[in-house]
């Protein structure tokens, strides 16, 4: 009798260990960015961070001339993107830790 109400217990406090985990994971969001600039003023340039419903999530004004044809760039902005839309932190710091 004591073995079964163990073995039960074991059982009852695997699944709910199992389920706890499972409720944790949150879902990656996807979203996109947009780089956009002025014919005159090339070096101020803005980039724009929408969500998976097109909505603007993010924006923020850099005075460098970002390449988007490198493909390190390119990752760099994914990583933003990704970054911005799965966790949140303070406004303007996204560009200063991925541009050092």
């Amino acid at each position: 009798m004591k073995a079964l109400l163990n073995t039960i217990a074991l059982v009852a406090f695997a699944s709910v260990t199992a389920f706890g985990q499972q409720a944790n994971k949150k879902p990656i969001e996807k979203g996109t960015w947009v780089v956009e600039s002025n014919v005159k003023t090339p070096k101020i340039q803005t980039i724009k961070i929408y969500d998976e419903s097109l909505r603007l999530v993010y924006q923020e004004t850099v005075n460098k001339k970002l390449n988007i044809k490198k493909a390190g760039t390119r990752a760099r902005l994914d990583a933003m993107t990704a970054k911005v839309l799965n966790e949140p932190g303070a406004p303007g710091t996204y560009t200063a830790a991925l541009w050092k």
